[in-house]
């Protein structure tokens, strides 16, 4: 299970001076112990308030994602069965053959990402305006200005790259999907299975449909077997690395080269005529100020990757939808293939004939009927 947002320490709420190793720190370095246990017992008192406060920011984001599932549920309940439209969906429109999956699976991942993604760009905005605000008046606006453009750098080159992950989310999601619907059917139909002895020929059809979700097919003109997982793991493997790298190592040098500017201009306003001490001092802070923006800015870069994972399900969600309200509206779709031919057939809203046509093709083509 993919951990949430706010279990993970570089996101979860820094209240307490213990994370970044600060309780007591003066007072160790100045050898005084009575300032040290002030200190000790002091944060020890803030204990409860610190785990309490943990605790309701993720009770905030479960809240949320449960009270978004529960509208967008009652909302597509209310279109999937107003009259018989469950029905026109599993008989007279092929365009979704697993609804099930949709209504649930595809609707709770919906939401938990777009909570999740909520979480993982408020965090880290709040710190880029509080370390951006005090980077500026401490060393100007080039610092942060230089930081700033390496995020916007980042972020249009991990797009970028990322562009493939809704289309595998979709691919992924639809044949997962089918495969559920027909571990369904086998337990709706289980006593005629039983009956015909059927347990054989049913192995079959699931380890096919399996297979089909294992080994996914693809391509353009030519249809290319390939194995969908596998590759979908291999490139989210690949994009970690790329991640890694570019929002988390890189946004850290980038961050040291952009506080060691002011401090090699011997004309800089805020740092010239300053004692060494003085330097050493404004440098200590300032630089961690600037690790934890660069920190802030490479967690933003890194929730485009949720953004994109985002898109596939919201690709699932808007299919979902859109095909309710066709079918409300008395609009269907279905395709049919008969050894290379395509029967088209149209009818009106109350489903009377009006014409039948039949063109050769080799490809699959949509009916609409009206």
């Amino acid at each position: 299970m993919r951990p949430h947002p706010l279990d993970q320490p570089v996101l979860g709420p820094k209240c307490s001076p213990a994370t970044d190793g600060e309780v007591g720190q003066g007072a160790i370095v100045n050898m005084n112990a009575k300032v040290f246990r002030r200190k000790i017992l002091l944060f020890a008192l803030a204990m409860p308030f610190i785990a309490m406060v943990n605790n309701v920011l993720k009770y905030g984001i479960w809240e949320l994602k449960l009270r978004f599932r529960t509208r967008l549920t009652h909302y597509l309940y209310d279109h999937y069965l107003k009259g018989f439209t469950y029905y026109k969906m599993s008989n007279l429109d092929n365009r979704i053959a697993n609804a099930d999956q949709l209504l649930t699976t595809d609707v709770d991942k919906f939401c938990e990402t777009v909570t999740d993604l909520y979480s993982n760009i408020s965090k880290p905005m709040l710190d880029m305006s509080i370390y951006v605000y005090r980077l500026t008046t401490r060393l100007g606006w080039a610092t942060p200005s230089l930081v700033f453009l390496y995020l916007l750098f980042a972020g249009f080159l991990l797009t970028y790259l990322r562009r493939p992950t809704g289309r595998m989310t979709v691919v992924e999601q639809k044949l997962e999907g089918e495969f559920r619907y027909i571990n369904s059917r086998l337990i709706t139909n289980s006593e005629e299975v039983a009956f015909y002895q059927g347990n054989h020929r049913e192995k079959l059809t699931l380890l096919a449909s399996f297979e089909k979700l294992v080994r996914s097919l693809s391509g353009g003109m030519f249809w290319v077997q390939t194995n969908h997982l596998r590759k979908f793991l291999e490139f989210r493997v690949g994009m970690g690395v790329m991640d890694n790298i570019i929002a988390k190592y890189l946004a850290t040098v980038v961050g040291y080269y952009a506080v060691s500017v002011p401090f090699f201009n011997r004309n800089h306003p805020l740092l010239s005529g300053l004692a060494q001490e003085e330097r050493f001092r404004q440098y200590y802070t300032s630089g961690r100020m600037l690790v934890k923006l660069a920190e802030a800015i490479g967690r933003l870069v890194l929730s485009g990757r949720e953004m994109t994972r985002l898109a596939g399900f919201t690709t699932r969600v808007t299919e979902l939808i859109k095909v309710l309200n066709d079918l409300n509206q008395g609009h269907y779709e279905r395709t049919m293939i008969t050894n290379g031919t395509v029967s088209s057939i149209i009818t009106d809203k109350s489903g009377l004939l009006v014409s039948t046509y039949w063109i050769y093709s080799h490809q699959v083509s949509r009916v609409r009927l009206y």
